[in-house]
């Protein structure tokens, strides 16, 4: 196990396009989670329909992790990471449309965007791997690759209403955007992101 563990070590690092994914997914699941389990749901809180409100959003969101699909299947992109991670980055509208309070109904159309990116960057993530990690290497490399990507994310949400109650909730969503967006923005510096090629 240990020598397996070494190898599947190796084979991660020794490619900077995963390590920089990994990287970048380390900080934006810690925020999404929050987003997700804490902070979306306090957004609502205060009111009455509260609970109907976020079921929308989420609801939103995953239509737009079904057209995120669809879009996947029809479109192949030269340059599939780059591509992916403008799509992140482009999903933190919908963090800022509830940070800043924004209507019911422009909030479901920023979770709807944010639902395509998500669902676009994970198939086009699988494939990337898929298709450049050799076979005999794989699982090691996912393994690593998950732990990476959302070791740090219980901690997000473990921290996200004690913060929330000390700054403010709409303060702690802007908070989330800004991750996912710098994160993403981050990660379109490393070189083979940019370039990786189906």
């Amino acid at each position: 196990m240990i020598r397996d563990l070494k190898e599947g070590w190796v084979e991660f690092t020794s490619r900077s396009w995963v390590v920089a994914m990994v990287i970048a997914f380390a900080a934006i699941n810690l925020g999404f989670e929050a987003l997700l389990q804490v902070l979306g749901p306090l957004n609502y809180n205060a009111t009455s329909n509260g609970p109907k409100f976020w079921s929308y959003n989420l609801a939103a969101l995953t239509v737009g992790m079904f057209l995120g699909s669809v879009i996947s299947l029809k479109v192949k992109f030269k340059r599939p990471l780059f591509i992916a991670m403008i799509f992140i980055s482009l999903s933190a509208i919908w963090d800022f449309s509830l940070a800043f309070q924004a209507p019911l109904i422009l909030s479901l159309f920023c979770a709807m965007l944010s639902g395509i990116a998500v669902d676009i960057f994970m198939v086009i993530w699988n494939t990337s791997l898929q298709s450049h990690v050799p076979e005999a290497a794989y699982s090691r490399v996912v393994a690593y690759d998950a732990l990476g990507s959302y070791g740090i994310a219980p901690i997000g949400v473990a921290i996200a209403g004690p913060m929330a109650h000390y700054f403010g909730v709409s303060t702690m969503i802007l908070m989330t955007g800004c991750i996912t967006l710098t994160a993403a923005a981050l990660s379109l510096f490393v070189k083979s992101v940019r370039e990786l090629r189906n």
